[in-house]
């Protein structure tokens, strides 16, 4: 098979683009029949998945190393002309929302396609490229920044990611150490992290405006392909999450202090679940890889055979080192329909949750790739929130199965992964709750988005109260790690709605559910080509923006917690 290190990214210029599918646009609007049709639409689908698989492997070379020269080249190149590229993307979209074929050629281009064409082109405008080649910029320029960050912890120097290790380590005054060591070296950069952010505030800003939004809200959940519900329905979650999921929170958070023997958490405490550590994961990255093998090859056939597939080709990279950007992610390389995995793994459990999260995504795409009878980058992923139900509801499936990762600490990590569900739902909401208050008022001081920060965390998150107690964090400026915020504005909340979805499926899987995974896989082969909320109904799953579905399985969640006796960990 073709492997990962086999493939190699090109330079190919806006206009080798623009030369290769203008004419094929003029065809297809020329087309007499609909094979004629079909076979100009092929070639331009074809043309772009190429397209969009060259992307993503320099975007790949670029996480890996930020001062890989080639990869920065076509990075600031890609940067400044994707405009262009998605300015022909929407000319290609206008010709086919009017095809004149659509009936004769569904089995081949989904009703999806043309849902997504048309909420695209509300999202872009011409008049925009000179702002979305800014935004580029000033993404790339802030994850350059935090990927370059440097942390000295008893005169040993990491970067972030690796850094961070040690704010879980048992031992309270080395994670004290490596906390206040972390946020300082944060602040060193405070200045030019907020000029980013107010950069790109206004840049967005500016873009609503030009297409007639009153502000960037409108315009982001367009980009952000939500169809089937708006801020208003957020409005509704977010007062759910503060009368359901919020007081569970606090409840945790006091359990968790007292297995730590702490009147109250510190903010150095937070990390760290249990007197004696956290769980312990069996071993490095390549032990933890055969345990993944094992558990696909034991979940079923088809997971063991995309496992077996990803191992083979080395389509990972999976271990935190200088001048790699922080984070996880998983993107698809569609010219040889294969997932790509980015992690930085540390040594700590969040390596497993990392692995088996990105891994639910790449089953997701694998699967979708292999489903339909044409891939479009249109559908090879679902919107944000319903791909997230395929990561965090591999985390549920991988229950059963975490004593290989975990040996004799299975059962502790069981425990900590539910807990972490209801403590993590406040703080995604958080964050999304952050980013509409500065769209709203894209006019505000660099002070008062800390302030508004701040002031929405002691509401979500009260145990952060102790965040008093460090100089740097007291000012509200913990959301600078955070690059969801800076990447693609509103994008969070979508994890603590998946977060919700995938609790059904363990709650179906409590009550032995046959037919739980089944949905899982329905799911994941449908990938893009339904709305979220169509989506749940092929998976029956509830919606999540229901006040009552969030109740009860919050209510069974919390009854698991609390029958659970702890000392035996």
């Amino acid at each position: 098979m073709i492997k990962f290190e086999d493939l190699q990214f090109e330079h190919i210029s806006i206009e080798e683009i623009k030369a290769y599918l203008e004419p094929l646009f003029d065809k297809l609007t020329k087309a007499g029949n609909a094979d004629e049709y079909l076979d100009t639409f092929k070639k331009i689908n074809d043309y772009r998945l190429h397209v969009s698989t060259n992307v993503n492997l320099f975007q790949i070379h670029f996480s890996i190393d930020t001062t890989n020269d080639k990869a920065v080249e076509e990075v600031n190149y890609w940067d400044e002309n994707s405009p262009l590229y998605e300015e022909l993307v929407n000319r290609f979209y206008k010709i086919v929302i009017n095809n004149p074929y659509k009936e004769e050629l569904i089995e081949y281009i989904p009703n999806a396609f043309y849902d997504i064409a048309n909420n695209a082109l509300l999202a872009f405008d011409p008049r925009i490229m000179e702002e979305i080649a800014a935004e580029n910029k000033l993404v790339s320029k802030y994850g350059a920044l935090m990927a370059g960050i440097r942390v000295t912890i008893r005169n040993e120097e990491y970067n972030l990611s690796s850094a961070s290790k040690f704010t879980s380590s048992k031992d309270r005054v080395l994670r004290k150490e490596a906390y206040d060591a972390m946020v300082e070296a944060i602040s060193t950069k405070e200045d030019e992290i907020d000029d980013i952010y107010d950069q790109l505030v206004h840049v967005r800003d500016k873009m609503a405006k030009k297409m007639g939004y009153d502000n960037y809200i409108d315009l982001g959940y367009k980009r952000l392909g939500r169809t089937d519900y708006d801020h208003h329905d957020l409005i509704a979650y977010r007062k759910a999450i503060l009368d359901y999921v919020v007081p569970c929170n606090n409840k945790l958070r006091a359990m968790q202090a007292q297995r730590l023997g702490l009147d109250k958490l510190d903010y150095y405490d937070i990390n760290v679940e249990f007197k004696d550590g956290n769980p312990k994961v069996i071993g490095d990255a390549d032990a933890l890889i055969e345990a993944a093998s094992r558990f696909y090859n034991d979940l079923s056939k088809e997971t063991g055979e995309f496992f077996n597939e990803m191992k083979e080709g080395a389509y990972w990279d999976l271990l935190s080192k200088a001048n790699k950007q922080g984070g996880g992610y998983c993107t698809i390389l569609q010219d040889v329909k294969m997932p790509f995995i980015f992690a930085n793994f540390n040594g700590t459990q969040q390596d497993v949750n990392t692995l088996v999260h990105e891994v639910g995504h790449s089953l997701q795409c694998y699967t979708t790739a292999r489903a339909n009878k044409m891939n479009f980058t249109e559908t090879e992923f679902p919107s944000y929130e319903a791909a997230e139900i395929n990561s965090m509801g591999m985390e549920i499936f991988a229950y059963p199965y975490y004593e290989y990762f975990f040996g004799e600490d299975a059962d502790k990590y069981r425990f900590v992964h539910l807990s972490e569900t209801m403590t993590f739902i406040p703080y995604g909401t958080l964050v999304d709750a952050f980013q509409h208050e500065i769209y709203a008022h894209p006019d505000m001081s660099k002070e008062d988005r800390k302030a508004t920060w701040r002031k929405l965390e002691l509401l979500y998150c009260p145990e952060r109260e102790c965040f008093d107690h460090n100089k740097y964090l007291s000012k509200g400026t913990y959301w600078y790690r955070q690059g969801h915020i800076f990447n693609t504005a509103f994008y969070y909340i979508d994890y603590t709605i998946a977060q919700v979805c995938a609790l059904e499926f363990w709650v179906r899987n409590e009550a032995h559910d046959e037919n739980s995974f089944n949905d899982y896989m329905t799911l994941a082969r449908l990938g893009g080509n339904y709305s979220f909320l169509k989506l749940l109904k092929k998976a029956n799953l509830e919606s999540p923006f229901d006040p009552e579905v969030i109740k009860k399985i919050t209510n069974k969640v919390m009854d698991k917690i609390n029958s659970t006796d702890t000392s035996k960990f």
